[in-house]
């Protein structure tokens, strides 16, 4: 998964490993909420009904603002907007671990989702132009193995976490890793050009 490819200009794409890392934590915190909302519902004192308002404060932003980031992305370049939206992502998924109500859970996860928008299509995005045709659906195949990777694993991170840990630790490790990722990629993107449009 790590296998790199030369572009059109000859220049290195970033590796599938990395930009599969950052989708398994975008797609693995979409998925891991739905094993903790009971346990939410039960610290905050509301109905699991009332409480699961944060799995919908997730997937409608993230589902509207994929229209915002392929614009963006053509303009000021993938791999920044991939970066840039890791790395608010990881932020506001750590910071989901120091609410004190649902009001302040649900407009953090409304944010992260959001930042969650412009990662997985952008970087789809980002493959279709820089791998060889040869290379392409392989390099797709590989990436998206990441995504059910991160689809099947979530519920049991957040069952175990859950259970034996804490529903607040594992958005903090979320966002702790997911930082990582993002400056993993700002290091090896930084004097990378990927074509966007002046």
């Amino acid at each position: 998964m790590g296998r790199l490819a030369k572009d059109i200009a000859g220049k290195t794409p970033v590796s599938l490993g990395l930009l599969g890392a950052a989708a398994f934590m975008v797609i693995a915190d979409a998925r891991v909420i739905d094993p903790l909302l009971h346990i939410i519902a039960d610290e905050f004192k509301v109905g699991v009904g009332s409480a699961a308002i944060i799995i919908s404060a997730y997937t409608i932003p993230y589902g509207l603002f994929q229209l915002v980031y392929g614009p963006l992305s053509d303009r000021i370049g993938k791999l920044k907007v991939i970066t840039i939206a890791l790395a608010a992502f990881a932020v506001g998924t750590a910071v989901c671990a120091f609410v004190s109500n649902i009001v302040l859970l649900t407009l953090l996860r409304v944010l992260t989702g959001m930042a969650a928008a412009g990662v997985i299509p952008v970087t789809l995005a980002y493959i279709g132009d820089n791998f060889p045709y040869e290379e392409r659906q392989a390099a797709i195949g590989k990436y998206l193995s990441a995504l059910v990777l991160g689809q099947i694993l979530s519920g049991s991170l957040g069952g175990i976490f859950g259970e034996y840990i804490g529903w607040r630790d594992i958005f903090l490790l979320f966002g702790i890793v997911s930082l990582g990722i993002a400056g993993l990629l700002w290091r090896g993107t930084r004097h990378l050009s990927d074509g966007h449009r002046p």
